[in-house]
């Protein structure tokens, strides 16, 4: 009998294949975008650090202030103590990234970041070694831990254990493991780990320090521990141990697998949000296709259900054929997706320069994971049971004399479901469309606005990695004086740090007199830096440029910090703070000294240095004379390959290189345009559907009408009249929609635009004329129709 069926079903869909195809490829297409979205959500936003072993048990410490917002950093020198005072850890690690390093083994070096870790870190977090002891790895005060990548550009096919490597020249250490392959969805991927202890014995001050929080702590809690007994009881540590001057400081714990999120700030909400309503609008979309087609479809159908219901067929029997068709589509479609997806996946990861965290060689193992499979599963038994239940019902409601006539009865406008879904397809659709309008308009916007310095004529050169800082040094104060002498070069500029990188090092600071304390960032800047990017003074001086400033330890504020010390002048104003007292000489104009989409304006302070650390690399900014920037830049460029490096230096326009602090905005742009076409493009298909429908219920009413004279015209606005009714219905109601969703995507940028409603309006005419422009296809050929043909069996 289940052959039987099977044949009947396949036969069926064969002699309909143009609609057919159209469900196959609407599927095809919806299920590819809804599991690639689906693939992002679940590694980036659900399961990220969750592949270690104890992620349950997991958490970060945490401290804030009245005046500096949570962050994961805490002092280093807590962890011992915690570990030996409170029961409920079981066990922790602190890593600390305090430098970057040249790694050099005969005669191949590489740049790298060292983690400093505690010798409790593999047994908290889940970084197999692939070679080496995890236990004892650790235990050498000079030992080190490569990552696999590292090892290959160090040692090519030599085993690297016990290898003797220099580190910057002056010191060496000792490779004692190999890590396995880190998962991309880690929020640490270590390139080389080192004992803490190793730091400590040459920088004893670094794991010390009760006041400063440049470490990361990682609790692994035991089973039975109380996260809110434990946090009760951090204050009291935090009084017993803190610096006196950090003693307003309260701790917290964060869940490990949520770090990735809270870093990342209120974009990665939206984000998050913004991706699983997407997969649920696809979803949607791809049901309402389905169910349309395959319901107009089966109008055909309705003499042979009614042959059954008369003859006593169990509405089992009636629906089973149906459920078959349905099967066999949904089960091609989404083989269809997952092949289009392993087309498709590979070149999105590369396009949206996202490879770090998605590997695009794994879309296959990933795309049949358990997981994946259930979510595929799911959509198939879904959309199985909405396209093969809902006609079999459908055509078993009918009259059985009218319906073995050939005539089904029940007409669109009396289907408010189907209509209903018609409204919830086009109101999706709208809504896509206003995001992909908005978008660019905002994104425009971040690279139009002030930034409170001119980037048209500033060019940088990046001098760093020297395999002698002090002959770098001293060529570099030539190359100096040089371009202090050129008419072409207006100002320049040598800092450790290029405009858009500073603001991570924050200190909080009081005026003279008061405990009120204001966090503020802090940049560290040369006499000539002002001039260089265009700063403006908006009080007092700048700096001198002599020693001057530098032994009086004079700052500069800007305009936000003014406001927030609340000060009127800074006439005889000083700063304190746990490391000295700064008189304020100069306030400047705000300005965006992180660019970023996600980066406010908040309390600045510059201080003073014209002698910027060679070791720690070097920026030279240079403001250029239009018209002069190739030969100047060429000259630069002559003087600095002399520089004893360890790889080519380039110079680059300073612009070129903000734009890339926009990708994130450039990509989610290209993303929702991309999935906002899917959308249109499977609403579209539906809308197809819905279009044979009422042709197909109409046409011998269409033969009469052409024969009582209506013209094609006016056949044409009676099948398309009460389609774009339904369709202008949705869009009213995605209006309001469309302006939630995209006003709270905007509110996660500290600047953006006014909403633009002219922008909705247009979404709105766009999805109606979209409609119009599909549901036509299909009327006029319904209106052009020779009414002998409709009405030969009459």
């Amino acid at each position: 009998m289940f052959t039987n069926y099977l044949k009947i079903a396949c036969r069926t869909l064969w002699r309909n294949r143009v609609y057919s195809a159209i469900n196959i490829v609407s599927l095809a297409v919806g299920i590819a975008a809804m599991t690639l979205v689906f693939l992002i959500v679940d590694l980036l936003f659900v399961n990220f650090d969750r592949f270690h072993a104890n992620a349950d048990r997991l958490y970060v410490l945490r401290q804030e202030s009245a005046n500096m917002r949570a962050n994961a950093s805490s002092v280093a020198p807590a962890l011992p103590i915690l570990l030996r005072n409170y029961p409920a850890i079981e066990n922790g690690t602190r890593l600390l990234f305090r430098e970057t390093n040249w790694i050099a083994y005969r005669d191949r070096d590489v740049r790298k970041t060292v983690m400093h870790v505690d010798t409790g870190f593999f047994n908290v977090l889940t970084f197999p070694l692939r070679l080496g002891d995890a236990r004892t790895a650790l235990s050498y005060r000079t030992g080190l831990i490569l990552s696999q990548p590292t090892a290959d550009a160090l040692f090519g096919s030599e085993n690297p254990m016990g290898k003797l490597v220099r580190i910057d020249s002056n010191r060496t250490g000792v490779v004692r493991g190999v890590l396995m392959p880190i998962p991309k969805n880690s929020s640490y991927q270590p390139d080389v780990i080192a004992p803490v202890a190793d730091l400590e014995a040459r920088n004893p001050g670094t794991v010390s320090n009760w006041y400063n929080g440049d470490c990361t702590t990682i609790l692994l809690l035991r089973p039975d521990a109380s996260i809110a007994a434990l946090t009760k009881q951090l204050p009291a540590f935090v009084r017993q141990y803190y610096d006196p001057n950090a003693q307003d400081r309260r701790l917290s714990l964060l869940r490990y697998d949520q770090l990735f999120g809270t870093q990342a700030g209120a974009i990665f909400t939206v984000m998050k949000v913004g991706n699983a309503t997407l997969i649920l609008f696809v979803l949607l979309i791809v049901s309402i296709n389905f169910l349309t087609i395959s319901t107009a479809v089966s109008l055909a159908r309705s003499a042979e259900v009614a042959l059954k219901t008369a003859i006593g067929a169990s509405r089992w029997q009636v629906a089973t054929p149906f459920l078959l068709e349905a099967g066999i589509v949904a089960g091609l479609g989404s083989l269809g997706g997952l092949g289009l997806l392993q087309a498709v996946f590979p070149r999105f990861v590369g396009y949206f320069e996202i490879g770090n965290l998605l590997d695009p060689n794994a879309v296959f193992s990933m795309a049949v994971a358990g997981h994946v499979i259930g979510w595929l599963l799911g959509i198939i038994l879904v959309e199985t049971l909405l396209a093969g239940l809902y006609p079999a019902w459908f055509l078993t409601k009918q009259k059985v004399v009218t319906a073995l006539q050939g005539k089904a009865t029940t007409t669109v406008t009396k289907m408010p479901l189907r209509n209903g879904l018609l409204v919830v397809q086009f109101t999706l659709a709208t809504v896509m469309i206003a995001g992909a309008l908005i978008m660019p308009v905002q994104n425009r916007y971040l690279r139009g606005r002030d930034m409170g310095f001119d980037l048209s004529s500033l060019y940088a050169v990046e001098l760093r990695d020297f395999r002698n800082p002090a002959v770098a040094a001293a060529q570099i104060n030539v190359l100096s004086n040089r371009l202090s002498d050129n008419p072409n070069v207006v100002s320049h500029s040598l800092t450790n740090q290029l405009m858009g990188d500073y603001g991570n090092s924050q200190n909080s600071f009081a005026s003279e007199g008061s405990d009120q304390k204001t966090l503020m960032a802090q940049m560290t800047v040369d006499a000539d830096f002002l001039k260089t990017y265009g700063v403006q003074l908006v009080a007092g001086r700048g700096f001198t440029g002599g020693i001057a400033d530098s032994q009086n330890r004079a700052v500069l504020i800007n305009q936000t910090a003014l406001k927030a010390l609340g000060w009127s002048s800074i006439a005889g104003r000083r700063l304190t703070a746990n490391d000295g007292v700064f008189p304020v000489v100069g306030v400047v104009r705000d300005f965006n000294y992180r660019i970023s989409p996600q980066a406010g304006q908040k309390p600045l302070i510059l201080f003073n240095d014209n002698q910027p650390n060679v070791r720690g690399g070097l920026y030279l900014v240079m403001n250029l004379r239009p018209g002069q920037e190739k030969r100047v830049l060429a000259d630069v460029l002559t003087s600095v390959r002399q520089l004893p490096t360890r790889r080519a230096l380039r110079a680059y326009a300073l612009s070129d290189e903000f734009d890339k602090q926009y990708w994130i905005v450039d990509k989610s742009q290209a993303y929702m345009g991309w999935m906002s076409g899917v959308t249109v493009l499977l609403a579209c298909a539906g809308l197809f559907g819905m279009s044979v429908f009422t042709a197909r219920q109409r046409t011998k009413e269409i033969g009469i009408r052409k024969v009582l004279g209506a013209s094609v015209a006016g056949v044409l606005l009676l099948l398309t009249r009460s389609v774009l009714k339904w369709v202008t219905v949705a869009v009213l109601i995605a209006l309001p929609m469309a302006w939630w969703v995209m006003n709270q995507w905007l509110q996660a940028f500290p600047y953006h635009i006014a909403f633009p409603w002219w922008l909705l309006i247009r979404s709105g005419v766009g999805a109606i004329l979209v409609a119009l422009l599909t549901v036509s296809f299909q009327s006029i050929k319904a209106a052009l129709m020779n009414p002998v043909k409709s009405l030969r069996s009459d």
